[in-house]
């Protein structure tokens, strides 16, 4: 096989409200902090590490919130090292950990029991690697032919 590099796949796009909250929820936190430390000078007593816990309580749920609401997950196929990951990232930060695949054999389409499209690659020993899902069946099947013919790799569609 030639060189290829890592093909990446983003199976998440966030919408732009997605995006518009994650970054008020972002601003909230900022703002929280920035009260916090206004409001109370840095003390070494057991009413501010009370504070300080109450405080750290609100910005876990706040942050969470935005965290959930701008995360993105992509999967990461490196050919030429033969290895896998879903890379989960909010921003610039993110981890994903790599893993061995020997050989891929095809690119299908599955109605899952959401009623959904799943669009999954599948390895040799029946490993499946869930990349995409999709509201539309017609729209799955267009994205997986691509995948497919991308990874010169057959394409079955399933309902």
């Amino acid at each position: 096989m030639k060189s290829t590099g890592v093909f990446k796949i983003v199976s998440q796009k966030r919408t732009w409200y997605e995006r518009a909250l994650a970054a008020v929820f972002y601003a909230i936190t900022a703002y929280i902090i920035f009260l916090f430390y206004k409001n109370n000078g840095v003390h070494f007593t057991e009413v501010y590490f009370i504070k300080s816990l109450k405080v750290l309580a609100s910005l876990i749920f706040v942050l969470g919130l935005g965290v959930r609401f701008s995360f993105v997950i992509s999967h990461h196929f490196n050919f030429d090292l033969n290895r896998y990951r879903t890379y989960y990232s909010v921003g610039n930060l993110g981890f994903g950990k790599w893993e061995s695949i020997k050989k891929l054999d095809r690119v299908s389409t599955f109605v899952n029991n959401r009623g959904e499209c799943d669009v999954s690659i599948w390895s040799v020993k029946n490993k499946r690697y869930l990349i995409a899902t999709f509201n539309e069946i017609e729209e799955a099947v267009v994205f997986g032919r691509e995948i497919a013919e991308k990874l010169k790799i057959r394409f079955k569609e399933r309902n």
